[in-house]
């Protein structure tokens, strides 16, 4: 590593005998703050040398300067008046060491070889977290509602507008929230995330602005709000519904005009931070229930990405299984045998993706051997009669029990329910194509393909007497998404 130092000292001979003294670095010298400030601009260096003692200022003014243009500048400042409190001082600043007058090259040299040691050492654990949250990042999965999700995901990584990202807990929004700032320019700079629901309501505004020193009681020392940690990233708002809606007028000001300001300062702060907020409440319900702000809304959803439940996309199981046990027992030789699986998928998981890495994790502690049965651990009040957010999961054959029209011991399979489904919903839209793919949450031309596919054209001078089939179906309206997928 070739190491460049910018060495700030008013004296010329003093620095002239320094870089005759270390041939070994590559020395740039300037001899005033605003000298140094103007190298600075012009090159990044790895190491700063700077006197106490300047012409034009203290010379540990160059610390926060030095900051704005490589955060992971060493600075070891030299003085010819030592004393204690310089030296304690200096630390405070963010000096990484200190050195007196006169100057031992030998002594000086080892400072800044560890400081270079400690460069380096920061650049690998860099490489690093970011291999590790790339890897944490992946989206796991082969079905078709995953691809979609791939592609979203790919489309919201090269733009900078927020995307609001919907789904029951556990399906993974965080991941995807996490992913979608991987693959974006934004990826070398902070993912900041915070659950709104996790902390109390006066706390919040503190934490998403920060605040100054006696802002308020308890505030003893500045705080940076999550804004200005996330600046030049990410900040991923979890659960924004649980925000107040108070807050969330301040919010959105924030996200327009992206600017902030700390409480108890009259400063305003220029931020680029781009966000990306989570919810597993439906937004239409959220609106009507005076949850979320209708602004607001409307501007995180620029891009809105639903994530279907995994009980949904029963394909995807597999793949994450093996995800799972590659995370939690890598080096280990353990498998899940392929009937193991198949009891997996026929199981509708309310917790999601979740509970499925919950049961694989438990499973890993408690059983023996290279075959894993997570499935023996599902508890069986749990028969995913309702989702972890407590809303009902439709259970075909549990609930054409109910209906009058058939026998106690038919079960109808979901090609026979789907050709239902649709054929009502044509009768009730008196077979308008268009108004019945909106309804439905299809494409047009997925519906023409399955109204080919099961014979439902519209029979001649068909009268619109659809009461008898609204009766058999009325049921079934919730649950359309689960039965008509857009292929």
């Amino acid at each position: 590593m070739n190491l460049k130092i910018l060495l700030v000292d008013d004296d010329e001979l003093f620095c002239l005998a320094l870089k005759d003294g270390l041939p070994e670095f590559d020395i740039t010298v300037a001899h005033t703050l605003q000298q140094a400030i103007q190298e600075m601009k012009r090159l990044c260096f790895d190491v700063l040398l700077v006197d106490n003692s300047l012409p034009d200022g203290n010379g540990m003014e160059l610390i926060n300067h030095c900051r704005k243009f490589n955060e992971k500048t060493k600075v070891i400042v030299i003085t010819a008046y030592p004393s204690i409190k310089t030296a304690v001082q200096a630390v405070k600043n963010g000096a990484y060491d200190y050195l007196t007058k006169p100057i031992d090259l030998e002594e000086l040299r080892i400072k800044i070889e560890h400081a270079q040691l400690a460069i380096e050492f920061e650049n690998i654990q860099h490489l690093q977290d970011r291999k590790q949250n790339y890897e944490k990042a992946v989206l796991v999965g082969s079905s078709h509602i995953h691809r979609q999700l791939e592609k979203l995901a790919s489309k919201a990584a090269t733009c900078n507008v927020p995307v609001l990202i919907t789904g029951e807990t556990g399906t993974g929004k965080g991941l995807l929230a996490s992913s979608i700032h991987q693959m974006s320019e934004r990826r070398k700079k902070p993912f900041v995330q915070i659950n709104c629901a996790a902390l109390p309501e006066h706390l919040i505004e503190a934490e998403l602005f920060g605040f100054e020193r006696g802002a308020f009681t308890g505030a003893n020392q500045t705080k940076y709000g999550l804004f200005e940690l996330a600046n030049r990233g990410t900040l991923f708002l979890d659960e924004i519904c649980e925000m107040p809606l108070s807050l969330q007028s301040k919010l959105l000001s924030a996200i327009e005009t992206c600017e902030i300001r700390r409480l108890g300062s009259n400063v305003i702060r220029k931020v680029d931070v781009r966000i990306i907020a989570a919810t597993n409440i439906e937004p239409e319900k959220a609106l009507k229930e005076k949850k979320l702000r209708s602004d607001l809304f409307y501007r995180l959803s620029v891009l809105h990405i639903h994530i279907p439940p995994l009980r949904l996309r029963k394909e995807d199981i597999p793949l994450l299984c093996q995800h799972f046990l590659r995370q939690l027992a890598s080096g280990k030789n353990i498998s899940i045998p392929p009937e193991e699986i198949k009891k997996l998928q026929d199981y509708n998981f309310p917790g999601n993706i979740r509970e499925l890495r919950n049961l694989i994790e438990r499973s890993l502690i408690l059983q023996d051997g290279e075959k894993l049965f997570p499935s023996r651990f599902i508890n069986s009040n749990s028969t995913s009669s309702t989702t972890s957010d407590g809303q009902p999961i439709f259970e075909p054959h549990f609930e054409l029990y109910k209906i009058q029209n058939f026998s106690q011991n038919e079960i109808l399979t979901l090609a026979e329910i789907e050709r239902l489904y649709i054929e009502f919903a044509l009768r009730k839209t008196d077979y308008n194509l268009a108004k019945t793919s909106k309804k439905l949450g299809i494409s047009l031309s997925t519906l023409k393909r399955k109204i080919k596919l099961y014979g439902l054209q519209k029979p001649p001078n068909q009268k619109n007497d659809f009461r008898n089939l609204e009766n058999l179906l009325q049921r079934f309206e919730p649950f359309s998404k689960i039965f008509i997928q857009n292929e």
